[in-house]
């Protein structure tokens, strides 16, 4: 659900009341290490103009560009927002805060009784709003075929550069067939990888099967079928259905 432009403007204000700020030039003297360190939610607004309306409402209503999708997301989206550092007692009650009369339920998935837990669930729950979630939600209001993916293949490390795992668009490269541009030392599970992955997006007929690759079924929410690109490529039926389920009953009873 979007921010209308009303409860965006109010956001902001209270951020520039936080940051000590008493206009749009004084914010922009702030360091951006001020404004991380401040927060504030900057999520996608409503406007009436560039976003003429909900997107989520669009969707469910039909109001749509309704074409054959293929969508996904690489398992370290969970990563991008960083580590939050909670203690069991505080996450329960970010989870109650957040989650109203559902925490019990939200705490069955997302538990957190430990560090390690809540940092998992946190980076899980990270990963579903982020990317998953949109997806599965955009397939399930679709009417045409969807296939869904997750990159969980770890692209070859760069000679002094930090691993951070399958990142944000790493996958990109081996979808494009472009590894070659890229200035590391890459193995043979990098090639294979690649060249299955760029046979699925080159197939035909809105369908990425054929060329010898591993069937990619497409996506419903009953079945929950999603193709897990990694080294083994291969479909993962129910893939984060729990997590789905939650998610979305939740954004619709907020409606």
């Amino acid at each position: 659900m979007n921010s209308t432009l009303a409860d965006a403007e109010k956001s902001g204000l209270a951020f520039m009341a936080k940051m000590k700020a008493s206009n749009i030039a004084e914010l922009r003297q702030k360091s951006a290490q001020e404004l991380i360190d401040t927060g504030g939610n900057f999520d996608v607004v409503a406007d009436g103009y560039v976003i003429p309306a909900d997107v989520f409402a669009a969707f469910r209503n039909g109001k749509f560009n309704d074409v054959a999708i293929m969508a996904g997301w690489v398992s370290g989206d969970g990563s991008l927002f960083g580590d939050q550092k909670l203690t069991p007692e505080k996450y329960k009650e970010q989870a109650i805060k957040n989650y109203g009369d559902k925490a019990e339920e939200y705490l069955k998935i997302f538990p957190g009784n430990t560090d390690e837990e809540i940092a998992a669930s946190l980076k899980e729950l990270n990963l579903m709003q982020f990317a998953a979630l949109p997806a599965h939600l955009w397939a399930g209001f679709s009417k045409n075929q969807a296939f869904i993916y997750q990159f969980t293949h770890v692209p070859m490390d760069k000679p002094g550069f930090p691993n951070y795992g399958a990142f944000h668009t790493s996958e990109v490269p081996y979808a494009l067939h472009t590894l070659h541009l890229w200035k590391r030392p890459w193995r043979d599970i990098d090639y294979a990888v690649e060249k299955t992955m760029n046979n699925y997006w080159v197939n035909k007929d809105s369908d990425p099967n054929g060329n010898s690759v591993p069937e990619w079924k497409k996506y419903d929410k009953s079945t929950g079928n999603i193709m897990e690109i990694g080294d083994q490529s291969q479909l993962k039926p129910s893939l984060h259905k729990s997590e789905f389920d939650f998610l979305e009953r939740f954004a619709v009873s907020k409606k």
